[in-house]
């Protein structure tokens, strides 16, 4: 199987310290990924239903809270569900339930325009810094934080503006980013590409585009998501 049917299907990565998450139709990939290559971990990959119940299977976007780390956003097309993990840091992500809301709701997810404030189909989503959420659209890319008005914190939305990233994407959509093993830095994939871009203006220093089927356990992931 050609390892670019693998990046067709990748719904989400996210980090968490030195590993890697990485999801795929209905699989998901946990690698050691420091700056050195990646490292599949024993017992991975996973059945994704079988481990984050009540996440439906056409989410596109998976960011971590970056005011609290213990609350995962899956983020499927205008709903965002919250997966909250279970036990300290170094815990797995499986490890933990969808949150679930007050009677009144039904126990529904919240609506991605109420908590990142904008109706666009993110496409990616990741931590930017302590404070926000860069979020990327096929048309925009968008920061959300949180400010303090009066006593209240409440979320607020920016288009950013000084960014380079619809540039280089051109009319070809990412398949996932997430935050880099290199502070200044996130980390996009896109087909059989995964690259490095800088927070600061969104460019791409060439050096930094590898290729997944080089490094990922090609045939490993080629293999089982191929089957599934």
């Amino acid at each position: 199987m050609d390892m670019f049917l693998y990046c067709l299907i990748c719904r989400g990565a996210i980090r968490r310290g030195n590993f890697l998450y990485i999801f795929g139709n209905t699989k998901y990939f946990k690698y050691y990924h420091t700056n050195s290559r990646p490292t599949l971990q024993a017992g991975y990959p996973k059945e994704i239903a079988d481990n984050f119940e009540g996440i439906p299977d056409s989410f596109t976007a998976v960011v971590t809270n970056p005011y609290d780390r213990k609350t995962i956003y899956f983020i499927d097309d205008q709903e965002v569900y919250e997966w909250q993990v279970k036990g300290g840091k170094r815990s797995a992500i499986e490890n933990g339930q969808l949150k679930k809301r007050g009677q009144k709701s039904g126990g529904k997810p919240k609506k991605l325009q109420n908590l990142f404030k904008t109706s666009n189909i993110i496409r990616g989503a990741t931590v930017f810094d302590r404070n926000s959420i860069m979020l990327f659209a096929r048309a925009e890319v968008g920061r959300w934080y949180r400010k303090t008005i009066g006593k209240k914190m409440v979320s607020d939305y920016d288009i950013v503006e000084k960014w380079d990233y619809l540039d280089e994407m051109g009319s070809s959509p990412i398949d996932a980013v997430t935050s880099s093993y290199f502070e200044k830095f996130i980390m996009f994939i896109r087909n059989d590409e995964y690259f490095l871009v800088r927070k600061s203006d969104g460019k791409i220093p060439r050096k930094f585009i590898r290729n997944l089927s080089s490094d990922f356990d090609k045939l490993e992931i080629c293999d089982v998501i191929a089957r599934s």
